[in-house]
C-alpha cells in the first residue's frame, strides 16, 4: 500500500463527511488486507487505526460496511 506521511483518525473522518469535505476514497490491497486513502480537499490521508498505524481491514466486506456506516458509499479499489 502507499504509505502517506500523514494519517486521519476516525473521528475527524466522521466529521470530514459529515461536513461534506470529503472528495473521494481509494481502497488499496496490500499484504494483510486492505487499507483506505481519504481524499478532501487538496490533501490525501491514510486513515489511521487508534494507536496511529495504518489501520488495516483483513476483509473487504468489513472495510466496505465501515464506510458505508459513516457515509462514504462510492471509493475507488485497488486490488
Amino acid at each position: 500500500m502507499a504509505i502517506t506521511a500523514q494519517t486521519i483518525d476516525h473521528n475527524t473522518l466522521t466529521h470530514l463527511v459529515a461536513a461534506g469535505a470529503v472528495r473521494g476514497a481509494d481502497v488499496i490491497g496490500h499484504a494483510g488486507g486492505w487499507g483506505v486513502l481519504i481524499k478532501y480537499g487538496m490533501t490525501e490521508r491514510t486513515l489511521a487505526a487508534r494507536r496511529g498505524a495504518i489501520r488495516t481491514f483483513r476483509r473487504f466486506e468489513t472495510l466496505a460496511t465501515y464506510l458505508k456506516v459513516i457515509g462514504i458509499s462510492q471509493y475507488n479499489v485497488n486490488a
